[in-house]
């Protein structure tokens, strides 16, 4: 524990020598960025919320296991980032419609999504279920033409998510799909989250009888 706190004392006071941003920044495709969530909050309120387009950025894990992560929130116009969590479930929780990139993992970061949902990634599996890749890039390039140059962050990224689910509908319409998306797969999204978050109960004394037989 004090080896802990010495490194960590280290880290800190080294970082501010070199001029170099501490935990507080988030580090993306492009670079570093500096968190400001209370800046971030204004532009959060000024988005529309009819449809609410938002991604997930995940930041490094550091020595100590501890992870940050950004969110971009897009109403078709403008784009926003922060790391407030609270402040874009907030923001979700009053959208029309909430489209973005498995939105399940966005939910293990932010919380319960109760808006409608459209997830880009569950719409690509119903068109291509035997398919094993369905990272955004590469469904971007397969369902909207848009070819990636390998540099675009999160904030970039957001701005696809328009066109894209627009054309993934249409597929959707075309192959029969559209209620099945829009009845089941979508609304079983929070479902699933929940039930991961709450894991499941397993009863250790039986399992050790279970193991001695």
């Amino acid at each position: 524990l004090e080896f802990r706190n010495l490194l960590r004392k280290y880290q800190i006071e080294n970082e501010d020598a070199e001029g170099v941003m501490s935990s507080k920044s988030i580090k993306g495709t492009k670079g570093t960025r500096e968190k400001n969530p209370d800046e971030s909050l204004v532009h959060i309120d000024e988005l529309n919320k009819d449809i609410c387009y938002v991604l997930l950025e995940e930041g490094e894990q550091n020595l100590f296991d501890e992870g940050s992560a950004v969110m971009y929130l897009g109403d078709g116009k403008q784009v926003v980032s922060t790391t407030d969590a609270a402040a874009v479930l907030a923001h979700v929780n009053v959208c029309k419609e909430v489209v973005g990139h498995d939105l399940k993992k966005l939910m293990h970061t932010i919380g319960l999504i109760t808006s409608p949902l459209f997830d880009t990634m569950v719409a690509a599996y119903l068109l291509s279920p035997g398919s094993r890749h369905f990272a955004l890039d590469e469904i971007l390039y397969e369902q909207a033409g848009k070819a990636l140059q390998g540099d675009e962050d999160a904030r970039e990224l957001v701005t696809y998510l328009p066109k894209l689910s627009k054309e993934l509908r249409i597929s959707l319409m075309d192959e029969g799909m559209m209620k099945l998306a829009n009845e089941i797969e979508m609304p079983v999204i929070p479902v699933l989250y929940e039930m991961e978050k709450a894991g499941i109960a397993l009863d250790s004394q039986q399992l050790e009888k279970m193991s001695k037989k």
